[in-house]
């Protein structure tokens, strides 16, 4: 049923339907469940993420997909690990490094480890040098 609807569902509003589906996940989900419900959450928000304009709100997504890819790569899923991060470090934006540092900082070094263990060499590289 759900996939029916789903496909009624015009290709150019899909993000935006994604969007608020994660919006509505995250308003509703208390602190204590966040870790549980991060990765559901954090998928919806990242497929409508070239909707998301707000600095601050770019930020927190950016924040959100830290905390899924470190619990990611603490499951050894480090290809979703490295996804997770990449998508969190195209969310942040060139100034970030004097604005939000530790944001930036973690998410550049566990960017880092997660293509290291998964023998991404060369992307580990350049995401040390940048750090």
């Amino acid at each position: 049923m759900q996939q029916a609807a789903y496909s009624l569902i015009p290709e150019q509003n899909k993000q935006e339907t994604h969007l608020k589906i994660g919006r509505l996940l995250l308003k509703n989900t208390r602190d204590e469940e966040l870790e549980e419900k991060i990765f559901e959450i954090v998928n919806k928000l990242n497929y409508g993420v070239e909707l998301i304009r707000e600095k601050d709100v770019r930020e927190n997504l950016a924040s959100l997909n830290l905390r899924a890819g470190i619990k990611a790569k603490v499951s050894t899923a480090y290809k979703s690990a490295i996804s997770y991060l990449n998508t969190g470090i195209n969310l942040i934006t060139e100034n970030s490094w004097l604005t939000q540092y530790q944001l930036t900082l973690k998410l550049h070094e566990s960017a880092a480890e997660a293509n290291y263990l998964y023998g991404e060499f060369e992307e580990m590289e350049k995401l040390v040098d940048i750090v």
